[in-house]
């Protein structure tokens, strides 16, 4: 049996959204659309792009996975990695069968889920993620029948502002300087000269657009022709990639900067029936860990038959990225 279905997402901002596209200037600009207006004119408008979340998706799908089946660091060839991570590429020595792609999707279907490349075989993925886009005045042409936002009145430029930092030098601070190794005594003006202008302070004010909090966004996740193992596959990506839940809504990080307090949202899911599982909070560990313990019966059976295979799957996949 196969199962092709959709998933509506509608996501709410946390925190600032950087979804970058380059600098104008000094300034990193957000990433924007061309909307066709009935004037003749454009519209710019922010959003963030299907495929920044699909790899998001992969790159989740793929960790869980290796923990699951205790895979160490260091222990796969670059060609695996590429393989996992990216999807591989065509060219290699080795093409796989149709029976060894059948037993990938069977034992190890993210990768059968998202798509990948080996040898002259191009194997298609199954999973569309689209764009997430603003809840806004100029989307209101393509507004979800379900959505019931007063955002669909407020034009995109309302709904985005700028943020700036500061890179310092380190070499002054009174913590790190005492570490820094005095120059070497020189009677040279010239090299005086040198040594002081590459003494010079670097400290330097960056600054980025960003989409502001608060701000509503819509997309969906469409699959078509899953099997059960892919299904499950999708659910283990979804709660790997998840950093918490209140209530129904679940928590993601996109776009750039999640690691200085940006990219938070909530998403909700409508057509989606395998759990979400968030890693548990356990105010005695220091780190979360990387997967949960619980994970759902559907989740820990997945696990168990990734850990069961481990050894064959690791082989197969070695051999297809040669």
């Amino acid at each position: 049996m196969s199962y092709t279905g959709r998933i509506d997402i509608e996501a709410l901002a946390l925190d600032p959204i950087h979804h970058g596209a380059g600098t104008e200037g000094n300034t990193v600009v957000l990433r924007r659309q061309e909307i066709a207006r009935e004037d003749g004119t454009l519209d710019l408008v922010p959003f963030i792009s299907g495929n920044s979340l699909r790899h998001m998706i992969r790159n989740a799908g793929v960790l869980f996975a290796l923990e699951a089946m205790g895979v160490q660091p260091e222990s796969l060839s670059k060609g695996v990695v590429d393989l996992l991570f990216s999807g591989g590429s065509l060219g290699g020595k080795n093409s796989p069968t149709t029976a060894q792609a059948k037993r990938i999707e069977q034992m190890f279907p993210i990768l059968s889920l998202m798509g990948y490349s080996a040898g002259n075989r191009i194997e298609s993925g199954r999973l569309e993620v689209h764009h997430l886009h603003l809840v806004c005045e100029e989307n209101m042409w393509r507004r979800p029948d379900t959505s019931r936002s007063e955002r669909w009145f407020v034009p995109a430029s309302a709904q985005t502002g700028a943020q700036f930092g500061t890179r310092h030098d380190a070499a002054r601070s009174a913590s790190a300087s005492r570490f820094l190794a005095l120059p070497a005594p020189t009677l040279d003006p010239a090299e005086k000269k040198k040594g002081k202008k590459n003494e010079d302070s670097t400290q330097m004010i960056y600054d980025f657009e960003v989409v502001l909090p608060r701000t509503e966004w819509f997309g969906c996740i469409v699959y078509r022709g899953l099997k059960e193992a892919e299904l499950d596959a999708l659910a283990s990506a979804l709660s790997y990639a998840c950093d918490g839940a209140r209530g129904d809504a679940y928590s993601y990080r996109v776009g750039a900067k999640a690691g200085t307090g940006f990219g938070r949202m909530e998403w909700r899911f409508a057509g989606f029936q395998r759990p979400v599982e968030p890693p548990p909070v356990d105010p005695s560990d220091v780190l979360l860990p990387a997967v949960s313990d619980g994970g759902g019966e559907r989740l820990r059976a997945y696990k168990d038959r990734l850990r069961e295979h481990a050894e064959t799957i690791i082989a197969e996949l070695e051999e297809m990225s040669a």
